[in-house]
């Protein structure tokens, strides 16, 4: 909830922000709500991972073309290509500025 928190304080000026706490409820909100682009995180609670519901999206006829930001805490280069190779268009890793992520968003949809 901090890091949902923080990209909200970045975004929300800007942007209509939804925010959910779980995978299953990202995937509801995303497929009632069709968004621009989607910033998740990996590492989620409950039974489905973050790449999980990449792959989840990537699979949705609605979605599926809908950007897809990663954050993680897991630093490791596999991770980051495993994420892109899954259709992540960008992986930022935890300490991350919440500046910067509004930068590649902003340039991402404008």
């Amino acid at each position: 909830s901090d890091i949902r928190q923080l990209v909200c304080l970045a975004l929300c000026g800007k942007y209509l922000v939804s925010e959910a706490a779980d995978a299953q409820a990202a995937l509801k909100i995303a497929s009632n709500h069709r968004p621009d682009l989607i910033v998740l995180d990996i590492g989620l609670p409950g039974p489905m991972s973050g790449l999980q519901l990449l792959d989840e999206i990537r699979v949705d006829p609605v979605l599926r073309e809908t950007p897809v930001v990663m954050v993680t805490g897991y630093h490791s280069p596999e991770g980051r290509e495993n994420a892109i190779a899954r259709g992540a268009h960008a992986y930022f890793i935890k300490p991350f500025s919440p500046l910067g992520l509004a930068d590649y968003i902003n340039d991402t949809l404008n």
